[in-house]
């Protein structure tokens, strides 16, 4: 059983919607999923709440607590009963031990960033932080930046910049851009379902064509994560 963890000092990075995203993308090519639930305000809850209620759930996915040492411990035990295959963790959006206990146990880490100075500020913040953790526990976990909220056309002088300022750090190689898919995907469950169900309305076609565009971007993150584990 292999944990992916997605972490990020920063609120609002889009670590959950990229964790959504690969979880939508894994379950679709077959694999079983749980997810943990480190971050106390509970997004997953809500997205499978939501996703029930579209039909774009699959219950075979879990999500499972996470928020205190003893939880995940807990959790970890019952994903490998259960014969999970892959564990994606949502942690807090802080330095804390029960992030650390995550981190340890993890087999690739994303750290999610937009291209702001802010975001990649906490970004680069977070990475440092990994890494000394791994360094001081003498473990080797492949850790990298995820690229999101990308503007689909040209990027700005400053945005190049910005991407400039990254280029010393592992970076995945698929990108995510500004798309309506990723902002809107808590309200609209599994990705790859709610695209199945476009697929099948004649009246909601050209939406899933802007959809399916997301799905790729999906499955090729998927892909990126599944290439790194060791």
């Amino acid at each position: 059983m292999q944990i992916i963890t997605f972490g990020s000092f920063k609120g609002g990075s889009g670590k959950t919607t990229a964790l959504m995203a690969a979880c939508s993308s894994l379950i679709a090519q077959g694999h079983k999923i749980a997810l943990m639930e480190a971050d106390p305000n509970a997004p997953l809850a809500e997205w499978r709440k939501n996703g029930r209620e579209l039909g774009t759930w699959d219950e075979e996915c879990l999500i499972l607590p996470a928020d205190q040492l003893a939880s995940f411990e807990a959790s970890y035990e019952q994903a490998e009963r259960t014969g999970i295959d892959l564990v994606l963790v949502d942690t807090q959006g802080a330095a804390s031990d029960l992030n650390d206990s995550i981190l340890v146990n993890s087999n690739v880490v994303v750290i999610p960033t937009a291209l702001t100075t802010l975001d990649i500020n906490a970004a680069m913040e977070t990475m440092e932080y990994v890494v000394k953790l791994f360094m001081a526990s003498k473990q080797d976990v492949p850790t990298a930046i995820l690229l999101q909220r990308l503007p689909v056309g040209k990027l700005t002088n400053a945005q190049s910049a910005d991407l400039a300022e990254l280029q010393s750090l592992p970076i995945f190689d698929t990108r995510f851009h500004h798309r309506d898919a990723f902002a809107a995907l808590q309200s609209r469950g599994l990705l790859h379902r709610y695209y199945e169900i476009l697929q099948i309305d004649p009246t909601r076609r050209i939406a899933a064509r802007h959809l399916d565009v997301a799905r790729q971007e999906a499955d090729s993150f998927a892909a990126d994560l599944l290439d790194a584990i060791p």
